[in-house]
């Protein structure tokens, strides 16, 4: 098996066959699992023969893979542009509040599109080492500009260990939420809101009267 083509360069209908793969492969994933996801069922999917998959990718892994990077990427560049320091107003709670319930629900959006494929990401990344390392490289972006934030607002503690901490509470209170149901997406959006300007409120210069 050949090392993975990239698109660039290739002509109209290999693309047009590369494409089809990703997407085939996609709904496989998302439908599947990753177990049951194969060569042969994501060419079936797709219409094109089984030996199409490996002209484009040495194994269903590294096709994840490339569905991954769109996958965050989508997420993160939304949500990085979400928590630019030229989105702050001036009220410095209300400006939290509306900042960081904005990013949770970019995040929520992207698990509710297809909950099936992000399933299978979120499993994946524990046991494929690229994955974890495309995976881990968002998030410390994301969290680095969370810590920017912080600091462009003047909060006096730890920058940094507290965005970790703020992205932790977004990520992990969404995953509860997704997997519980216990409550409205809006009322979920509302306490993520209100417990992450708590947190910022407490590193915060006094209000001057």
């Amino acid at each position: 098996m050949g090392k993975t083509r990239t698109s660039p360069g290739l002509q109209p209908r290999a693309q047009r066959t590369r494409r089809v793969l990703v997407e085939g492969a996609r709904h496989e994933f998302a439908e599947r699992g990753y177990a049951e996801t194969t060569a042969k069922t994501i060419t079936a999917r797709a219409g094109v023969a089984v030996g199409s998959f490996y002209e484009y990718f040495p194994n269903k892994a590294a096709l994840l893979y490339e569905i991954a990077v769109g996958y965050l990427a989508k997420t993160a560049s939304r949500s990085l542009e979400i928590l630019e320091t030229r989105q702050l107003e001036g009220n410095l709670l209300d400006d939290a509040h509306r900042i960081f319930r904005d990013v949770a629900s970019v995040a929520l959006e992207g698990a509710r599109d297809d909950p099936g494929l992000h399933t299978v990401l979120r499993e994946r990344r524990r046991v494929d080492s690229r994955l974890q390392a495309l995976w881990q490289q968002t998030e410390r972006e994301i969290i680095n500009r969370i810590a920017e934030l912080l600091t462009a607002v003047g909060f006096r503690g730890d920058s940094s260990a507290t965005a970790l901490v703020l992205f932790g509470m977004i990520d992990g209170a969404m995953e509860a939420h997704i997997d519980g149901r216990m409550l409205t997406d809006g009322r979920f959006l509302d306490a993520v809101a209100d417990a992450i300007s708590a947190v910022v409120a407490t590193g915060l210069p006094p209000v001057r009267k």
